[in-house]
């Protein structure tokens, strides 16, 4: 931080005496490393699977980052849950459009839930994305009871491995999460559920978005 304010304070005075001395000479003028303010879209294409049926998936977007809601993507067992509710799975398609000149990469996904879990009884996420032909990110994670409250789960990409997605190709993003909870040595007739929707944690779940711009070679 203090070589950041050292190279601007000696830039700004370098350019007082350009000023002075030279007044045809301009800084260089470098293009936007991001998407101007707006001109990214995000709009849900398709939604399929036991957890989200239509009207159950909100999208909203800023440049960086893509915010999911799910109102109805929960599993359950126990009680007088039904066998199919032990595992529930979600497919979003979405469409991302942005200036042609740019394309992106995923970097991060944040998933955020609740969970309520007899002693026992265990809950598990899996989650996949693809943005492109060749380029699919997947993680998993899981609770073990007794648990109840609000959970989080972060995959974030090697930025040494990061793949933009070719700037040829679809802007479409696919989104894939899949709940599953096990009875194993809990209670059978008392309810263990895990949902994809926080109660008191925003934004929701949320993919983080890094920017690029095309070759024009």
């Amino acid at each position: 931080m203090n070589i950041r304010r050292t190279v601007i304070s000696a830039l700004s005075a370098a350019g007082v005496l350009i000023t002075l001395n030279s007044p045809a000479v301009s800084a260089e003028v470098r293009p936007p490393s991001l998407p101007p303010p707006g001109s990214v879209v995000v709009t849900l294409l398709n939604i399929n699977g036991s957890g989200c049926r239509p009207g159950t998936v909100r999208v909203a977007n800023e440049v960086e980052t893509i915010d999911m809601s799910y109102s109805e993507h929960m599993a359950q067992t126990g009680g007088d849950s039904r066998p199919p509710d032990y595992r529930k799975r979600c497919a979003v398609t979405l469409d991302v459009t942005a200036p042609p000149e740019f394309t992106y990469a995923i970097v991060e996904a944040s998933y955020n839930g609740y969970a309520s879990l007899r002693p026992g009884a265990s809950a598990h996420l899996k989650a996949r994305f693809r943005y492109s032909q060749s380029t699919i990110r997947s993680g998993q994670h899981q609770l073990a009871g007794p648990f109840s409250g609000d959970w989080m789960f972060v995959d974030e990409d090697d930025v040494s491995q990061t793949i933009f997605k070719p700037c040829d190709e679809k802007n479409e993003v696919a989104l894939d999460t899949e709940l599953q909870v096990n009875l194993d040595t809990s209670d059978e007739t008392k309810i263990s559920f895990i949902s994809l929707d926080p109660f008191n944690i925003k934004p929701h779940n949320f993919y983080k978005l890094a920017w690029k711009r095309c070759s024009t070679a």
